[in-house]
């Protein structure tokens, strides 16, 4: 028997397998040479064998043959590289591949693709280089995706100079979605962090951009901060450094992988937030996604290894580098204590007394000096924080109850929340009990009450803790059971060192509580909830404590809390509930411990009660990955094996389910799956439904003649099919009777594996799908779709599959519609009008010969409609990929240029039109078709097409002057969206063509800018368009000249053009002068004289009129002095001073315009005496009345942040100088007092004595209305800040 029948009927696999085992391999090589032409499949073997066989020649023949299918032909190439070993070989074969215009781009793409893997060139930087300038002489660098499956692996030198040559010296001019910067990403992170750098740099001249550019490139830092963590640290350093302070925040990438950044790079990380720090201490802010304000940081997240040095080096950073020390300390506390995660452990808890105590409080400090300032500051939230330490928190929470004595009556309940904090004495356990009786009758205050009482003992010491205990027990022998719940829940919320040093003494009174909480009379389902997540609680603690004697006390006991719970007298089958995460591999003491439990306790009953759900979550929920303990394994086989084949009532309780079923877990085992498979398939067929026993059945070829006489009618797979009369097993009822009915195998099953079928095996489930489940009413659109995708991945059927679309493309419907609705809401889903599409386009997809391709391409010229057009688009687009260009173009120009295709309708047009873009680089077929198209003055969308497609053909090719003229004409269209594709406005950072040729291709932008849109200002018919040019046009690269001079005819105007556009006009200039010279300056101050001019002309005659005819001029002036004070913000100081000179101008044309003025006048201030002037001019040109409703506008321009920028450099003394000199030298009382009260008054840590002389000053101002705004203030301060002075400066008050 030759070798060729002998591999008949075997699947992929088995052939494999087969042509391995033969001595001599050249018969078949003969026979697979003459069939491969005919069989998939075998020209699929015979590339295998050839590469097996290192026969370079058959490779290299199969890649040439353009009769063969593409795909298999890149397999046979990328084989060949594979034996190569002379690069210079590998370089002449790529050059001639990618040069070469009879292979399809497919081909030249995926034969360049992972050539970093190939062994001879995976260390061989040189050769990508020499490769890449080659092919970058003949090809745009983007073509077949050259850049990206080249570059990444030159030297970084090189990299960086290649980049340099395509324009590309910063990120922003690289496409952040394109595959070269994927992959530079991954291979070269540090090119991508230089290009970073060279941004950065470049945006420091540009204060807006510059401030947001952190925040808004979190996506390129995201993809960097695990490669180069350093590096990205080092690069925010420098970048907050150019930052005024005020405005150094932390970047949101770094905030959000603090903890991760303190485990690897700490030296850079505090480094960072000590300059950070420094700005305004006891406050650390990081960047927010929508504000320029920022957020306020809760606390340091700290990883388990960040040293004790490091705790220090961090603490006295802020302390005493950034000046915390003043007023800050609490604060300081807060952010290195308040995130307790990480403070649980014991050795987390003794490294904290070591860097805290020992070092920073008893050695660096001092505790007298601590104390003060702890008694200054505290507050309850500072209790919290130190709850450890009642050495600390004693006299904190004394001097609290003090305070609180001293304002009113303290209840019991406030007492107790302070009482807690105190180191438990006799006089303070009687206090507690005292307390007790006051708020016994309150069960929620009960319920608060006993956790404090213990959290008292704890920081005492463990003999407190066990009287507290057992005074709690004989408590709770008649509590209510919430009381009892939340204080056992409470006790998971303490650390390592009550659990594992602690608890061991006192496991009798715990455990008399739990038998109080278990023998309650009001226990329920959440009761033993508590209770097992306690015991799991307790196993996870004990896995890794050194002490083995105590270690094996605390999991006996948690043993015992579990055993207890899971007893029989616990509760019935589905009382138990599992929150707690599953135990992993990590703790694998606690594993075994739990799995012995649920073996002996809790699955026997589930077995007994038919529980099978129950028994189901208790394998999956409370271990992870139980089927490798050995006693689940064997209780899972004992109960399939024994349990039910035994019991009728336990097989209809099983209800078999398609995926995450008891079978999925019992099948997990590998070593005995196939074994269980046997004996399940023998206890019912239907266990066949199952996903995982298909998939072994298909891997290990198992019960292949079963399979062969299931699949031998060709009919879908049903439970009836299936069902063995001697067994009680059934489908799950629960699913849809779509998922009752499969093709032979499960359909996912099927995409993946479909090449483990027999050759007999493919063709029938072909058939069934083709006839039967592509035809049932009952099977889901979404199923069916799976289904398509299934025929794609069976190559042996494919003459079958185009055979069957063939004679149903006469049918006006491919698909039966499905009875059920699959769509949850409108446009979800698959339709059966869909699948119909798509059917007829799954042929475009195959791993078919060109010829066929092209055959195809036929057809669905003749079918495309309206409603298909997008699907055939893809699949022409599918076609033109796998066929050499010229021989697809040839076909599609022909298409194209024919009469009728005009007449196929829009949709259908625009959607073929857009294939252009993919041969952007064939400059002929500007000429060939978009030119005579536009030509012919299509319908208004096509246009839109057009101009959009014609976009990507610039820049590309060296004539492009038609490309030009056809912009231009577009310019006068009167259609919008015509004109809107000729902006990059409110397109976003896409792939637009003018946002890439913005970052990368300046040149080609500006002159699109100055030549195409500068036209559209003028367009001759559209108001619209006028106005959307004006908004959308790119002023940092226009014409600044030409566009002011545009603009200042507009603002002129009071026509109706003037009416709609002035305003889009002078914002163009106000952005030209944000970013170009002061040119732009003198035009602002001549539009606002030109404007005034026309005051008498105009206003007068229309005064009062109605709203469109009343004082156009004054409000034009007003308006656009309100539009120049917003920008203020987004212009250099040296530009704003120059705007001093428009004072006069404003006081000449009217008075009542001072508010906006002054606005302005104050924003371009730089120092107290320019601020100063600015007052005494306002005050010297205007009544005085008026001029104190002016000021009084103005201390609300003061105050806000975002207005003066001088203002906010000052520190805290700073702020309250500025205010002493403006009220006591300067007399501008009206103008600080709001300053005052929400910046300096309200702040920690401010000299009280000049702010109380300062306040009482305006108290006595002859001014009513600021005396009286200064007698109803009251001012913030602490009753215990006195001007007492600690050794540091600070101010404390002495405890009562």
């Amino acid at each position: 028997m030759s070798s060729i029948t002998e591999m008949e009927g075997l699947s992929w696999v088995d052939r494999i397998k087969y042509i391995l085992s033969l001595t001599d391999k050249t018969e078949i090589e003969q026979r697979l040479k003459q069939s491969s032409i005919s069989s998939y499949d075998d020209l699929r073997l015979l590339i295998f064998l050839s590469l097996l066989m290192k026969n370079e020649k058959n490779l290299l023949d199969i890649f040439t043959n353009q009769s063969y299918p593409v795909e298999q032909r890149v397999h046979a190439g990328k084989n060949w590289l594979r034996l190569q070993k002379d690069q210079q070989v590998i370089h002449d074969f790529l050059v001639q591949t990618v040069n070469d215009k009879t292979i399809p781009r497919f081909m030249k793409n995926q034969i360049l693709r992972n050539l970093n893997r190939i062994d001879s060139l995976k260390k061989s930087p040189s050769f990508f280089y020499d490769l890449l300038c080659r092919l970058n002489e003949t090809n745009h660098h983007d073509q077949y995706n050259i850049d990206a499956y080249l570059l990444p692996f030159c030297s970084k030198d090189k990299i960086i100079e290649i980049l340099s040559h395509w324009s590309i010296t910063r990120i922003e001019q690289m496409d952040q979605n394109s595959p070269l910067y994927f992959k530079l990403v991954f291979y070269q992170p540090t090119v991508i962090i230089e290009l970073i750098k060279n941004d950065i740099n470049n945006k420091k001249n540009n204060k807006e951009k510059y401030i947001k550019y952190f925040r808004e490139n979190t996506k390129i830092f995201e993809g960097l901060i695990k490669k180069q963590p350093k590096e990205i640290v080092r690069l925010a350093i420098e970048y907050v450094n150019h930052l005024e302070k005020y405005r150094r925040f932390l970047p949101l990438i770094i905030e959000s992988y603090l903890e991760y950044l303190f485990k690897v790079v700490p030296n850079e990380i505090i480094e960072l937030i000590t300059i950070i720090a420094a700005n305004e201490p006891g406050s650390i802010k990081y960047e927010s996604t929508w504000s320029n304000d920022g957020h306020d940081l809760d606390s340091f997240r700290f990883p388990s290894s960040f040293s004790i040095e490091n705790y220090i080096r961090l603490f006295f950073a802020l302390y005493d580098t950034c000046k915390w020390s003043t007023n800050h300390t609490i604060n300081l506390l807060q952010y290195m204590l308040r995130d307790k995660t990480s403070q649980t452990s014991l050795s987390a808890l003794k490294k904290q007394r070591k860097w805290l105590i020992e070092t920073v409080i008893n050695e660096r400090i001092g505790k007298e000096v601590f104390m003060k300032k702890l008694l200054k500051d505290g507050n309850r939230d500072t209790l919290v924080l130190l709850e450890k330490y009642s050495e600390l928190t004693t006299p904190l929470s004394l001097h609290l109850l003090a305070q609180d004595e001293r304002k009113g009556i303290v209840d019991a309940k406030q007492r107790l929340s302070l009482l807690c904090y105190q180191t438990m004495t006799q006089e303070i356990f009687d206090e507690f009990l005292k307390l007790f009786k006051k708020t016994g009758s309150d069960v929620l205050q009960r319920t608060n009450n006993y956790p404090l009482f213990l959290k008292c003992a704890l920081s005492t010491n463990e003999q407190s803790v066990k009287n507290v205990l057992q005074w709690i027990e004989k408590r709770f022998t008649n509590e209510q059971l919430i009381v009892i719940e939340n204080f056992l829940t409470q006790l998971q919320t303490l650390d390592n060192q009550f659990h594992l040093e602690i608890l061991p003494n006192n496991f009798q009174s715990i455990q008399t509580i739990i038998n109080l909480a278990f023998n309650h009379l009001q226990r329920s389902n959440n009761t033993l909830h508590i209770l097992i997540d306690y015991g799991t609680f307790l196993l996870r603690r004990a896995e890794y404590y050194l002490n083995k004697e105590q270690k094996e006390k605390i999991q006996k006991f948690a043993t015992q809390i579990l055993t207890q719970c899971y007893s029989t007298d616990a509760g019935t089958p589905d009382s138990y509930q599992y929150s707690s995460p599953p135990l992993s591999q990590a703790y694998p003491e606690a594993r075994q411990i739990y799995a012995e439990i649920l073996v002996n306790d809790l699955f026997p009953r589930f077995v007994l009660a038919r529980s099978i759900n129950e028994l189901y979550r208790g394998l999956i929920y409370p271990i992870e990955k139980a089927w490798l303990m050995p006693q689940i394994d064997t209780f899972l086989n004992k109960f399939f094996t024994e349990s039910l084949p035994s019991s009728k009532k336990l097989q209809s309780a099983l209800c078999i389910n398609m995926d995450n079923s008891i079978v999925k877990v019992f099948l997990e085992n590998r070593s005995t799956r196939s074994e269980r498979i046997n004996h399940l398939l023998k206890l019912s067929k239907l266990f066949f439904y199952e996903k995982e026993v298909q998939q072994s059945i298909l891997r290990y070829q198992q019960h292949r003649l079963w399979i062969d006489q299931l699949l031998e009618d060709e009919q879908i797979i049903t439970e009836d099919k299936l069902t063995n009369e001697e067994s009680q097993f059934s489908l799950d009822t629960d699913n849809s009777r779509a998922i009752k009915k499969i093709p032979g195998f499960n359909i996912d099953l099927l995409a993946s594996c479909s090449h483990l079928l027999t050759d007999k095996q493919q063709e029938r489930i072909t058939n069934i799908i083709l006839n039967e489940y592509l035809q049932d009413k009952e099977i889901s659109n979404v199923h069916k779709l799976k289904a398509l995708r299934v025929l794609r991945r069976i190559p042996r059927t494919y003459n079958k599959t185009l055979q069957w679309i063939q004679t149903k493309e006469e049918d006006s419907q491919l698909v039966i519609p499905s009875n059920n609705n699959n769509n949850s809401r409108p446009g979800r889903g698959a339709t059966a009008e869909s699948l119909n599409h798509i059917i007829i386009c799954l042929p475009a997809t195959m791993d078919l010969p060109p010829e066929k391709l092209l055959e195809r391409f036929e057809i669905l010229k003749t079918k495309i409609n309206a409603a298909n057009a997008k699907y055939i688009s893809d699949a022409m687009l599918f076609i033109s990929r796998k066929v050499p260009d010229e021989i697809f173009l040839k076909q599609y120009l022909l298409f194209i240029q024919d009469e009728q295709f005009q007449k196929l309708g829009i949709t259908a047009n625009k959607e073929i039109l857009r294939l252009l873009i993919e041969f952007v680089s064939n400059s002929d077929l500007v000429h060939l078709i978009i030119k005579p198209f536009w030509d012919k003055q299509p319908h208004q969308d096509v246009r839109t097409c057009l101009i959009s497609t014609l976009l990507h053909f610039i820049g590309k090719t060296d004539d492009q002057t038609i490309i030009w003229q056809i912009l231009e004409q577009a310019t006068k269209d009167e259609y919008l969206p015509v004109i809107q594709t000729l902006f990059s406005a409110s397109r976003g950072e896409s792939r637009w063509p003018l946002t890439k040729f913005k970052n990368s291709s300046k040149d080609i932008y500006k002159a699109f800018i100055n030549q195409i849109q500068f036209q559209v200002l003028d367009h001759p018919t559209s108001l619209e368009a006028r106005s959307w040019a004006w908004s959308s046009i790119d002023y940092e690269y226009c014409d600044v000249e030409k566009l002011t001079e545009k603009a200042e005819l507009l603002c002129i105007r009071f026509d109706k053009d003037g009416n709609n556009l002035w305003q889009n006009a002078f914002q163009a200039v106000l952005s030209c002068y944000k970013y170009q010279t002061n040119s732009s300056l003198n035009r602002i101050m001549e539009i606002i004289k030109k404007i005034m001019l026309c005051r008498d002309e105009i206003d007068s005659k229309e005064n009062a009129i109605d709203n469109q005819h009343d004082l156009p001029v004054y409000h034009r002036i007003q308006r656009l002095l309100t539009l120049l004070n917003s920008y203020m913000d987004k212009i250099d100081k040296q530009k704003k001073a120059s705007l001093r000179s428009i004072t006069s101008i404003v006081f000449q044309f009217d008075k009542t315009l001072a508010p906006i003025l002054g606005t302005l006048l104050v924003k371009i201030t730089e120092n107290k005496e320019e601020l100063e002037d600015v007052f005494k001019i306002l005050q010297d040109n205007l009544p005085e009345k008026y001029f104190e409703q002016v000021l009084t506008h103005l201390a609300n321009v003061i105050n806000d942040k975002n207005s003066c920028d001088f203002i906010q450099h000052l520190d805290l003394d700073g702020k309250l100088q500025l205010a002493r000199w403006f009220i006591e030298e300067k007399h501008r009382s009206l103008v600080m007092f709001t300053f005052l009260k929400d910046s300096v008054f309200n702040q920690k840590g401010v000299d009280r004595e000049q702010c109380q002389k300062l306040l009482r000053q305006l108290r006595q101002s002859d001014n009513l209305y600021l005396r009286q705004e200064a007698m109803e203030y009251t001012v913030p301060w602490n009753e215990n800040e006195d001007n007492e002075e600690d050794d540091d400066g600070m101010s404390y008050s002495n405890q009562s």
